[in-house]
């Protein structure tokens, strides 16, 4: 009679295994001898049968993943070796995103499975957004200015990377008033404010200090009320 449950038969066939394993070592030993004297040949019998039932096996392997992460024990040894792969690999993250970032119906799930993480895990979310940022304050800027530039329907995107070359090019300077910036000091100005169509491509934008950055608001144009009559220093003036 078939099994209705088929959990509970998977259950019952891992246990049966166990326990055959345990009564009969031989087998276990042959088995290991087999594998380790045919391993071109399991390779490509695994590679064949991979592709042509991809779907089951991919079920297979998330159904046994999702078993083994309820041990707090494996999960411990999970996170120590996907610390340790991102230090060899650091490039590897980036990779993977950037592959499923290229298909729409990968991405959704993505983007589906990390709300539903959140959702579940508010507290830890909000601890782990907090620490980020305090690690990384010119990305978290750079993420707000997106946002900013996404609501104002504003046309273009950079990478921080773009900005920082803007501002060497302005010699860590402020646009409008030539005082020298830092990292504490310096705020991002887009020439033609994106309340009057301007963009958010790095040509459209500029170094400034918080003080000109705030006086300017959505003007295209800015001086300072102190610096009408007076030359402003210039970048050779460095």
């Amino acid at each position: 009679m078939a099994w209705k449950n088929v959990e509970a038969r998977r259950a019952y066939k891992r246990e049966w295994m166990r326990r055959y394993r345990a009564e009969h070592p031989e087998y276990t030993e042959q088995k290991r001898l087999y594998r380790r004297a045919n391993l071109s040949k399991r390779a490509a019998y695994n590679k064949r049968w991979y592709h042509q039932k991809h779907e089951r096996a991919r079920a297979a392997a998330n159904r046994r993943y999702y078993r083994l992460r309820q041990d707090p024990e494996w999960r411990k040894k999970e996170r120590a070796w996907r610390l340790k792969y991102k230090q060899n690999h650091p490039k590897k993250d980036r990779e993977y995103y950037l592959k499923i970032r290229a298909s729409p119906e990968r991405y959704r799930k993505l983007l589906g499975r990390i709300r539903s993480w959140i959702n579940a895990n508010k507290a830890k979310s909000r601890a782990w957004q907090k620490r980020w940022d305090a690690e990384h304050p010119e990305k978290r800027r750079t993420k707000n200015r997106k946002r900013r530039a996404f609501h104002a329907q504003a046309t273009g995107t950079h990478e921080l990377s773009q900005w920082l070359a803007r501002v060497d090019l302005y010699g860590w300077r402020c646009f409008y008033c030539r005082r020298e910036l830092s990292i504490g000091t310096l705020t991002m100005d887009h020439r033609i404010p994106l309340s009057r169509g301007g963009s958010h491509w790095p040509a459209n934008l500029v170094p400034a200090c918080k003080g000109c950055n705030s006086g300017k608001r959505d003007r295209p144009s800015y001086v300072r009320k102190e610096d009408h009559g007076r030359r402003l220093p210039s970048v050779s003036d460095q």
